[in-house]
């Protein structure tokens, strides 16, 4: 019985090491859009639980990539639309978003 305890509690352990993928859809009012210099653009207050509800594109993006994010979420704000974020939870990585509807 042992053993049965400790292999479960060991792949309670180990489940939270591997990442997945979450996606977040919400009109944009009260997200923070940061653009930090470099072009690096970050999203506070999404609701996501990363800290302090912060999402960023990955190192690899483009500038194009922050513009488009950028340009996404301005539009959710005054059109009132839906942005959705797909994002990954290990570090808080966008991995594809747009705007709904």
């Amino acid at each position: 019985m042992k053993r049965i305890n400790l292999l479960a509690l060991s792949m309670l352990a180990c489940s939270g090491a591997f990442a997945s993928q979450v996606q977040l859809a919400s009109v944009p009012t009260g997200w923070k859009l940061e653009n930090y210099v470099g072009g690096r653009v970050a999203l506070w207050n999404t609701g996501s639980p990363c800290y302090g509800g912060m999402l960023n594109l990955a190192a690899g993006a483009t500038q194009n990539d922050h513009s488009r994010l950028f340009a996404a979420v301005v539009a959710g704000k005054t059109a009132g639309k839906t942005v959705f974020v797909m994002y990954e939870t290990s570090d808080c990585t966008i991995l594809s978003f747009g705007l709904q509807n």
